[in-house]
């Protein structure tokens, strides 16, 4: 065991520096998101939002205000409050620095805190509808929900999935040959299972040639000739005169024929 791992050792200092560099190159390109597909979305959800937020979130009470807490503070719920700090982080303030700087990072910022602030609007509109008061949920609130959708489906395209580069290197590295000495180790392992697999006769199922075999080995009844006629096809021979009948009975003898007196 010491001595395959030594050798596990010396292989894996012939390791080049190819694997290391694209490893690298990799992580590199995974800190980084393509925008392009989905770009033209990500502006009309912040556009959205922004024309939004300068609307009123409740009757009287402008969004942009309620966001610095200007006004209208005691008039929003709490779910409103949760939407309004989630979806100002998500699709306002992350979504700008995304597309400023195709970082990873802030497309999962904006995507998370895009997805509570759909969530938590949900509840504001439902808690909203049942209020018996006079407010009413305005149509800044209604167009920055439009806004947060739009980011919360562009966002999931892009996050889910690998961008070109990135299968490219992926690609690449798989392509090398192992030369590590943990892959090394696994390489002759599943090896030595193979052969053991296809040389152990316990794993080998040989059933059906057991079978064949026993099969060819049983000598065959044999069969009667033609000409030799069977016990029951056999005629009962004729009992002999001495004989008894299988009845049990003597067997009279046969009448002999009268002389002819005339021969004297």
């Amino acid at each position: 065991m010491w001595c395959s791992y030594v050798e596990y050792e010396d292989e894996s200092t012939e390791v080049t520096s190819t694997d290391k560099e694209l490893a690298v190159k990799e992580k590199q390109a995974a800190k980084r998101i393509d925008i392009a597909p989905v770009l033209p979305h990500l502006g009309v959800a912040l556009a959205a939002y922004l024309v939004g937020l300068a609307g009123p979130i409740i009757t009287k009470v402008r969004m942009a205000l309620a966001v610095i807490q200007e006004t209208g503070g005691a008039d929003l719920k709490i779910t409103e409050w949760v939407y309004l700090y989630t979806s100002f982080l998500g699709t306002g303030l992350c979504l700008i620095l995304l597309l400023a700087t195709r970082r990873m990072g802030f497309a999962i910022a904006a995507w998370v805190f895009s997805g509570i602030a759909l969530f938590s609007s949900l509840l504001a509109l439902w808690l909203r509808q049942t209020d018996k008061g006079d407010a009413t949920s305005g149509w800044g609130m209604y167009l920055s929900i439009f806004g947060v959708i739009l980011a919360v489906y562009a966002l999931s395209n892009i996050i889910m999935r690998r961008s070109d580069q990135q299968k490219k290197l992926a690609e690449e590295r798989a392509s090398l040959e192992i030369t590590d000495a943990v892959g090394l180790a696994q390489r002759d392992l599943l090896a030595q299972q193979k052969r053991d697999w296809d040389t152990n006769p316990l794993f080998v199922d040989d059933r059906r040639q057991q079978a064949a075999e026993r099969h060819h080995s049983t000598p065959q009844a044999q069969q009667p000739k033609p000409d030799e006629a069977t016990p029951s096809e056999a005629k009962p021979s004729e009992a002999k005169p001495d004989e008894a009948t299988p009845d049990g009975s003597p067997n009279p003898k046969p009448a002999t024929p009268p002389e002819n007196p005339s021969a004297d």
